[in-house]
């Protein structure tokens, strides 16, 4: 097991911290990402390859989490969760952080009740700012992450 996912072999909220901690020392990746609304739903479809350790932001609501395809592991505190393939719908609860790793290439979507115009109107009503977060709004990479950028 990679070195940096050692802490989540028991996940606690400040071992996932730890990590996202480690994790912002290495390169960071580009994630595509597709955002769909519609009467005050929001849709989050990410694409995240294999090998990929990602660590989400703490959402304010309810929302729903699924895996399309793939394969990843999700921890939170005091659980892992192994998906392989297609998932069905799970409930998030708000106050969450997680972390995933990808074993293969895997699609995951989430669900939000928003009432937001913009991504970045969504992702302030649902999610907690996270000032050490290397992405703004909609997954995008901050430019000072960008490859290039260094």
């Amino acid at each position: 097991m990679n070195a940096q996912l050692q802490p989540l072999l028991k996940p606690t909220r400040e071992s996932i911290e730890a990590l996202q901690a480690e994790v912002a020392k290495l390169p960071q990746i580009r994630l595509t990402t597709g955002h769909f609304l519609c009467d005050g739903m929001y849709i989050r479809i990410l694409l995240i390859p294999k090998g990929a350790v990602i660590i989400g932001k703490v959402h304010r609501k309810e929302h729903f989490f699924m895996v399309l395809s793939g394969d990843i592991t999700v921890a939170r505190d005091g659980a892992k969760v192994h998906f392989k393939g297609t998932s069905c719908p799970l409930v998030s609860l708000p106050g969450v952080k997680r972390a995933g790793w990808a074993h293969e290439d895997t699609l995951v979507m989430t669900v939000h009740r928003a009432e937001g115009a913009t991504i970045e109107d969504i992702e302030e009503e649902i999610s907690y700012p996270d000032p050490d977060s290397k992405y703004l709004p909609g997954n995008i990479l901050k430019p000072q992450m960008l490859p290039e950028a260094t």
